[in-house]
């Protein structure tokens, strides 16, 4: 489907989607999921092997580039987390603890 339509999403969101998008407009259950998903996540440690391997193998290339990955993976985070934290301050409602007297 990723080659078809070439669209430039990892399969992986696009089943998540596609599983959104059945549940939405069916009836499934969320029991008959949680049955079809229970042999995935009992061997769910096979999923990370190609990761694991891809770190092996360019092993070299992420050492020569630590600081440069540190400093993206760091940044990214703390990134993330403020603009998470303006995004809740502008969604949410604001509750105040302190009632007027």
């Amino acid at each position: 489907m990723v080659v078809h339509f070439s669209l430039p999403l990892p399969g992986a969101l696009i089943g998540i989607a596609i599983l959104f998008c059945l549940m939405t407009v069916s009836s499934a259950s969320a029991q008959s999921i949680s049955h079809a998903a229970k042999p995935l996540l009992t061997h769910m440690s096979f999923f990370f092997l190609p990761a694991v391997l891809g770190i092996a193998i360019y092993w070299s290339t992420l050492q020569q580039n630590i600081e440069a990955l540190l400093l993206a993976l760091v940044g990214t985070t703390v990134f993330s987390l403020c603009f998470s934290y303006w995004l809740a301050k502008k969604v949410l409602p604001s509750t105040s603890s302190v009632e007027d007297k």
